[in-house]
C-alpha cells in the first residue's frame, strides 16, 4: 500500500504540509530560554545562585531586587518587616515569599567591600576554583619559630576547623548551577599577623578573650594571592570565618571563592548573647552548638545566666547544698570541669564567658540549700509565712557566704568582668522583717533604695577584693542590670550597666553619667510574634537617634534616599559627643521560660544573627533591608549546612540541597606547577595530575588534621546530635528541603543559565542547520518542478526532453521529488535531528 494512501490528501496538496516539517530542526535543538532568537530582549532574569559563564558575567547587570509592594500599615512594623514579592512576575497574583538567597556574602556585612570589575550597577566578579585536596592555611608572617606558642596553638586549632567545614563537610552556600570558567585559582590562605611578638601578654598561655581585643582584618582574594592579614590572633579568627562564607560550591561539587578586598573590624566591641539556663536545663551540646553560631555570626560573649529562682544547676564545690537542693535534678547540673569545657570551647573560638549569678533577688533556688541567709517575709500579723524573699542585707552571715562563693566562681570563670543581676528586687519582705527593721533604724534608712544601695556596695567591695594584687588588666569588673543605676546605687567606675527597660535615651542618660552601657531592650528574643521579627531586630540601633547616625533616625524607608555631597555630610553632621564611647555594645537575650533543649537554638537563630550585624557592621553598610533579606536567608541556609538548628527567617522559603557526596571527587585542579589550561567543555572542571604535597610549618591539610580525643575545644561533638536536631524541626520544615528543583526555579522566576542543559550545542546547532537547509531545498524543488510540468504538458517528458539545466535537474532530481520519497526523506531528517538532540541533552 501507497504511503499516501494513509493521507487524505494527494501528492500535490500534500506538499504544503510537508513545509510544516522544516521548523522541527530548530526547535529541537533551540536553547531553551524563551526569549531565544530575540536579540533586543530583556537581560534574563536568574538567581544570585545561578553560575554564568565568563563571557556572560561581563555582560549582565547585577540581578535585581525582587519587586515590591506597598503593605497595609497595620501589618506587623507598619510593613517594614514583611516581603511582598510577585511571583511569577509576569501575574497579577502576589505572592509573600521569602527572598531567594544571596550568594557567597558574609554575614556580618563587612565594614568595606571591594569587588573586582564593579563598574556602577555592572558587576562581574571573577570566579576563583579553590583546591580542595590541596587548599590549605598557612601562617607566613611571622614564622612558627618566632610566633610565640599560645598564638601558635590557638591558630592552629582555627586552621584545621575551618579547613574541616570548608573542605571536609563542604558545608558553604551551593549554587544552582553547574561549575563555570574559572578566572584563577586559589591553592592556600596566608596568614599575617602584625603583633609584637615580645608583648608579654601573647606569651601567657591560654590566651583569653577580653573586652579590648583587636577584631579586626584585612582580607584580600585575587588571581595571584589570598592574604588575610590581622594586628591580633582574634582578628584572624574573624577573618577566616569570612573566608569560609565566601566560598560556595556548584551542583557538581566544585568549590569557588569571588575575588574580593575587605577591610573589617567591628562597630562595638560588645557583641553578646544571653542564655538562660535555669528555667531549662540545656545540654553541653546545645551550648556548643550554639557557640558555634555564635561563631558564624561574630558575637564574641556568651552571657550565661546560669543560675535563678527556678533552678540552681552550678555545681558549687564550697556549698554543694545549691545545687543538690537546688537544681531540677542530678543530671541537670553543670560540674566545674563542664564549665571549664565551655569557657575552653569559646577561647578557642574568641568568645568571652560572663557568668551572672543574680542577687540580691531572683535567688529562690538558692534559699533551698542556705535559708538562713535570705530573708523571711512576715504578714501584718507579725508573723513567718513560710516564704523567703531577698537575701537579708542586714547580717554579715550573707556576706560571708557571697565572698566564699565568688571566690569559687572567679577561679573558674577567667573573663574580666562578672555580672552581679540587682534586677526586680522585691522590698516587700524587707519592709516586715524585724531584723531588717532594726538594722535599717541603726543606720538611718527610711527608703529601700538605701537598702539596695548597701547591700551592692558591700558586694562591690567583696569582688574588688578578690582581685587585690593584681594588675589592673587582671582585675575584675562588673555588669549590672538597669535597675541598680534607676535605684541610685554607687557604682564603681567603670562599670557596666545593661539597659533592658529603657530606650535610646536611656543609653544616652546611663552613658553621660560616666557609665558604660550595653543595650538589650529591642532583642528579647523570648517575645513570640507572627511575621518576621528579624527586621524588627535588624533597624534597633542603641545610639540611633544621636549624631546624625541615620540623619535623623534607624531606616527612615527601607531603601537609602539620595546623599548628599560628601562635603555637605561633613557639614550636616556633627562630630560625635563624647558619651558615645562609653557605648560598649549590645546583647541579645535568650530567656528560657518556654523554650527547651529542643527548641532555644531555632528560636535564637536566625533572629540574633540580625542583632549581630547591627553591632558588628557600620550604619553605612547596612541601610539596604532588602539586600540584608537575601543575605540573612544565605547565613540561615549556611548555618543549616554546618549542624545548626535555626528557624525561619522571612517566611516561605527553601535551602538549595547540597551536591551528593560523590561529586566531591571532580573538585580538582590541574598540576600546580604547570600552566593551567582553560577547563574542559564537558567536564567543566579541570582533572588533577599527581599533586605534590608542600610541608608548611603552620598549616592545616587533609593530611594534618588529626587531633587527639582530648582536644574537646576543636572537635566536631556529637554531629550526630546536631543532625538529630534538625530532624526535630517537624515534617513542616523537612518538607523545604524536599521541593523540587524546578519548583524551587519556578517559584524564584529562574531562567537558569548552564552550559550542559541551557545552552545550544554547536555540534547539534550545526547539523541542525544542514538537515534544515536540506529539507527546505527538496520541498522547495518539488514545488518549482510541479510548476514546470505543467508548463510543459503536464509530464516529465516534456521537461526532460527540453534539453536544458531544467531538464537535467529534472532527470536527476525527479525521483526523489515525487510525493512517498520526499515525505521519506523528510521522516529521515526529522529522526536525525531527534537523535541528536538526545544525544546533546546526555552529553
Amino acid at each position: 500500500m501507497s504511503m499516501l494512501a494513509w493521507f487524505p490528501v494527494s501528492g500535490h496538496q500534500l506538499t504544503p504540509l510537508l513545509l510544516l516539517l522544516v521548523p522541527i530542526d530548530l526547535i529541537l535543538c533551540q536553547n531553551r530560554d524563551p526569549d531565544f532568537g530575540n536579540s533586543n530582549s530583556r537581560l534574563i532574569q536568574h538567581e544570585p545562585g545561578a553560575i554564568l559563564h565568563k563571557e556572560v558575567r561581563q555582560k549582565l547587570a547585577t540581578p535585581a531586587v525582587p519587586t515590591q509592594r506597598p503593605i497595609p500599615d497595620d501589618v506587623g512594623l507598619a510593613g517594614e518587616n514583611n516581603f511582598a514579592l510577585l511571583d511569577p512576575p509576569d501575574t497579577e497574583f502576589h505572592v509573600w515569599r521569602a527572598p531567594f538567597p544571596s550568594l557567597g556574602e558574609a554575614w556580618p556585612r563587612p565594614t568595606r567591600q571591594y569587588t573586582s570589575r564593579s563598574r556602577g550597577r555592572i558587576t562581574a566578579p571573577e570566579q576563583l576554583s579553590l583546591a580542595a585536596k590541596e587548599f590549605q592555611f598557612v601562617l607566613t608572617s611571622p614564622t612558627e619559630s618566632d610566633c610565640p606558642i599560645a598564638v601558635v596553638e590557638l591558630l592552629k586549632m582555627a586552621f584545621q576547623r575551618y579547613r574541616r567545614v570548608i573542605v571536609d563537610q563542604r558545608a558553604v552556600s551551593v549554587a544552582a548551577g553547574a561549575a563555570a570558567d574559572a578566572d584563577g585559582h586559589i591553592w592556600q590562605l596566608s596568614v599575617r599577623l602584625t603583633i609584637q611578638s615580645s608583648d608579654e601578654k601573647w606569651r601567657t598561655a591560654p590566651l583569653m578573650p577580653s573586652l579590648d581585643m583587636d577584631e579586626s582584618y584585612t582580607l584580600k582574594i585575587s588571581k595571584t594571592e589570598a592574604v588575610l592579614s590581622a594586628p591580633e590572633p582574634w582578628g584572624v579568627l574573624r577573618g577566616l570565618q569570612t573566608f569560609s562564607q565566601l566560598v560556595w560550591q556548584t551542583q557538581d561539587a566544585a568549590l569557588y571563592v569571588n575575588s574580593t578586598t575587605i577591610f573589617d573590624k567591628p562597630r562595638f566591641k560588645h557583641r553578646g548573647l544571653l542564655v538562660d539556663t535555669s528555667r531549662h536545663y540545656l545540654s553541653m551540646e546545645t551550648l556548643k552548638t550554639n557557640l558555634d553560631a555564635m561563631e558564624m555570626n561574630k558575637l564574641n560573649v556568651f552571657h550565661w545566666h546560669i543560675v535563678d529562682d527556678q533552678s540552681f544547676p552550678y555545681q558549687s564545690v564550697v556549698f554543694p547544698k545549691l545545687s543538690e537542693k537546688g537544681a531540677y535534678d542530678s543530671n541537670s547540673i553543670y560540674s566545674l570541669s563542664n564549665i571549664r569545657e565551655i569557657i575552653e570551647y569559646a577561647r578557642v573560638r574568641g568568645i568571652r564567658v560572663i557568668p551572672e549569678f543574680d542577687t540580691p533577688a531572683h535567688t529562690h533556688s538558692w534559699s533551698l540549700g542556705y535559708p538562713e541567709i535570705f530573708t523571711q517575709c512576715f504578714n501584718y500579723a507579725n508573723r513567718w509565712t513560710g516564704f523567703y524573699g531577698p537575701m537579708n542585707p542586714a547580717l554579715n552571715a550573707t556576706f560571708d557566704f557571697l565572698k566564699k562563693l565568688y571566690a569559687e566562681i572567679s577561679s573558674v570563670f577567667k573573663d574580666n568582668y562578672i555580672h552581679l543581676g540587682a534586677d526586680e528586687v522585691g522590698t516587700s519582705c524587707w519592709d516586715n522583717n524585724p531584723i531588717v527593721n532594726r538594722m535599717r533604724a541603726d543606720f538611718g534608712f527610711s527608703r529601700s533604695d538605701q537598702l539596695i544601695d548597701y547591700y551592692f556596695r558591700r558586694l562591690q567591695n567583696i569582688i574588688t577584693s578578690l582581685s587585690a594584687g593584681k594588675s589592673n588588666s587582671n582585675k575584675r569588673g562588673f555588669i549590672v542590670w538597669q535597675e541598680a543605676y534607676d535605684h541610685g546605687v554607687m557604682l564603681k567606675r567603670g562599670t557596666i550597666v545593661q539597659v533592658w527597660k529603657g530606650e535610646a535615651s536611656d543609653v544616652a542618660m546611663v552613658a553621660q553619667a560616666g557609665y558604660r552601657v550595653l543595650y538589650s531592650t529591642c532583642w528579647y528574643l523570648d517575645r513570640l510574634e507572627y511575621g518576621p521579627q528579624w527586621t524588627k531586630m535588624y533597624l534597633c540601633d542603641p545610639i540611633a537617634n544621636y549624631a546624625g547616625t541615620y540623619n535623623g533616625g534607624p531606616f527612615q524607608q527601607q531603601m537609602p534616599q539620595q546623599q548628599p555631597p560628601p562635603q555637605q555630610q561633613q557639614q550636616q553632621q556633627p562630630p560625635p559627643p563624647s558619651w558615645m564611647a562609653n557605648v560598649l555594645g549590645g546583647e541579645a537575650c535568650m530567656w528560657n521560660e518556654y523554650q527547651d533543649d529542643n527548641t532555644v537554638l531555632q528560636r535564637i537563630w536566625p533572629l540574633a544573627s540580625a542583632v549581630a550585624e547591627r553591632l558588628w557592621s557600620s550604619p553605612e553598610a547596612t541601610r539596604d533591608l532588602l539586600a540584608a533579606g537575601r543575605r540573612i536567608e544565605e547565613q540561615r541556609c549556611r548555618m543549616r549546612a554546618r549542624g545548626i538548628p535555626v528557624g525561619v527567617a522571612s517566611g516561605p522559603g527553601s535551602c538549595r540541597p547540597p551536591p551528593p557526596a560523590g561529586n566531591r571527587s571532580r573538585n580538582k585542579l590541574p598540576k600546580r606547577n604547570r600552566k593551567i589550561p582553560k577547563l574542559e567543555k564537558q567536564s567543566l572542571t579541570n582533572r588533577m595530575v599527581g599533586v605534590k604535597q608542600t610541608a608548611a610549618p603552620l598549616s592545616a591539610t587533609g593530611s594534618g588534621s588529626s587531633k587527639s580525643d582530648t582536644d574537646y575545644a576543636d572537635s566536631d561533638h556529637d554531629l550526630s546530635f546536631r543532625r538529630s536536631l534538625v530532624k526535630r524541626r517537624g515534617p513542616q520544615q523537612q518538607h523545604q528541603d524536599k521541593v523540587p528543583i524546578a519548583e524551587y526555579q519556578h517559584r524564584n522566576r529562574i531562567y537558569a543559565i548552564s552550559k550542559s542543559q541551557h545552552h545550544q550545542h554547536p555540534v547539534a546547532l550545526f547539523l541542525a542547520l544542514v538537515l534544515a537547509a536540506l529539507a527546505l531545498f527538496l520541498v522547495l524543488s518539488r514545488a518549482v518542478f510541479v510548476l514546470r510540468i505543467t508548463r510543459y504538458g503536464g509530464s516529465t517528458a516534456g521537461l526532460e526532453s527540453a534539453g536544458s539545466t531544467e531538464g537535467k535537474a529534472a532527470w536527476l532530481l525527479w525521483p526523489w521529488l515525487r510525493p512517498r520519497r520526499l515525505l521519506l526523506c523528510l521522516a529521515i531528517a526529522a529522526a536525525c535531528n531527534v537523535l541528536v538532540w538526545l544525544w546533546t541533552s546526555m552529553v
